[in-house]
């Protein structure tokens, strides 16, 4: 409406002249009247500018709510989107504790199979080292029948001349260097 409650109507001077043969009762009844009705309207105006007034506080107020309200949505929006971070945080720890235990149990079927290749290996280290020693002692057998032939050849009378010693010794090296090999249980 354009109304300024800053800066209100101020009083200002006026000459009062009062007509020298003054007035009847009927005019002064008008005149009152006249005045009356000026100063209702006053009244009706003053109160305008209270209602006006109170309506500007009012919407001062519509105001402020409208604000704590955007702040709440914002405070809810907020809320919701730490919610949600929450729950993708706690899928996210799942699937790593998921992963964490698929990886823990394909390392205990890895130990397990790397523990079933080497007791195939150690059987089969045996194995050799058995072989090794029962073809040391075929050699050494086959030694002392050679021996026992070339013994037998000098009675009767002929020359032998046996290349076999040095073959058992390289066998016997290859033996004690098997045995260096250790094994942890």
């Amino acid at each position: 409406m354009g109304h300024n409650y800053y800066s209100p109507a101020k009083p200002h001077n006026k000459r009062l002249v009062i007509d020298g043969e003054g007035i009847t009762d009927k005019e002064k009844e008008i005149q009152l009247a006249k005045l009356q009705k000026q100063g209702n309207a006053w009244e009706v105006m003053g109160k305008r500018f209270e209602v006006e007034t109170k309506m500007h506080q009012t919407h001062g107020k519509q105001f402020t709510a409208m604000g704590a309200a955007v702040q709440a949505g914002t405070s809810l929006v907020q809320a919701n989107t730490q919610w949600n971070n929450y729950q993708v945080a706690v899928a996210d720890n799942r699937v790593s504790r998921s992963n964490k235990n698929t990886v823990i149990q394909s390392i205990a079927v890895e130990v397990e199979r790397h523990q079933v290749e080497l007791e195939k290996k150690k059987a089969n280290l045996d194995k050799s080292k058995m072989e090794l020693e029962q073809a040391l002692v075929s050699n050494a057998q086959m030694k002392l029948d050679i021996e026992h032939d070339t013994v037998l050849a000098e009675i009767v009378g002929n020359s032998v001349d046996v290349k076999l010693p040095t073959f058992v010794s390289n066998l016997s090296g290859l033996l004690k260097s098997v045995e260096d090999i250790q094994f942890d249980g």
